[in-house]
């Protein structure tokens, strides 16, 4: 089974990515994992089948989903994770990376592809319990359960990053959040008594603010990737192996 995930934003190295940008990154596969988990027939069968679960406070036993189960395997915090590569599967994964910069080929990245594909591995995987501690969960950006791709990087058995060029200029708007902060920022401007006479005139700053925003944000520019993944099969004798999920 193939399939391919994408992310738009800023992609930090390893040294200055701290748990809330790796889990920025982890909300926008979520949002397309939770599609597969609903929409695609028979990963759908498969997570809604039922399995007999003990309860450890009293040893009483009671019929649940398989989401359900994955979920209350891989809690961390307040989160509920359901991975789609998981040992239960018998499930491995390969990756296919393609990263859109804007950069000039040759141009210095701000660090290595290497080294921004080990924040991409911790992105898609279960999470370490202390890279939540800082985390509340958002009702709006954090379901429960949380579905992600990887139980953990184990079950992660190749990889190809390859990074292209972004034909887009630096002052393309790409996220919400530079159009937000650039509205923020005129209307803490006109709090301080600056006028802004018409629409025109708003119009025009709006624009210039967002160029400001955009060259701030030169230092981390947002990318584009892609995200191809291959499912394989890492033991088919596991109890919740489906041939489905390879072919």
């Amino acid at each position: 089974m193939n399939f391919s995930l994408i992310y738009r934003g800023p992609l930090k190295t390893q040294q200055s990515a701290d748990p809330r940008h790796k889990h920025f990154i982890r909300r926008q596969f979520e949002l397309q994992l939770s599609v597969m988990w609903k929409s695609v027939p028979f990963v759908n069968q498969i997570g809604e089948m039922r399995q007999r679960w003990q309860n450890p406070a009293d040893a009483s036993i009671k019929p649940i989903t398989l989401i359900e189960k994955l979920a209350r395997d891989n809690v961390r915090g307040k989160f509920r994770f359901v991975p789609l590569v998981n040992r239960f599967f018998g499930l491995a994964c390969s990756l296919k990376v393609s990263i859109l910069r804007r950069e000039e080929p040759g141009e210095n990245f701000g660090g290595d592809i290497d080294n921004r594909f080990k924040v991409l591995v911790d992105a898609l995987k279960v999470p370490d319990i202390n890279d939540l501690r800082a985390i509340e969960p958002d009702p709006d950006e954090d379901p429960d359960p949380f579905f992600c791709l990887l139980e953990d990087d184990a079950l992660l058995t190749d990889f190809q990053v390859k990074s292209g060029r972004l034909l887009l200029p630096y002052d393309y708007p790409m996220s919400h959040k530079i159009i937000v902060d650039s509205a923020n920022q005129l209307y803490e401007r006109m709090r301080h008594g600056e006028s802004i006479p018409d629409r025109d005139a708003w119009d025009r700053e709006f624009d210039l603010e967002i160029s400001r925003q955009c060259e701030r944000r030169r230092s981390e520019n947002e990318i584009w990737m892609v995200v191809h993944v291959t499912l394989l099969a890492a033991n088919p004798a596991a109890e919740g192996f489906h041939l489905d999920f390879i072919y």
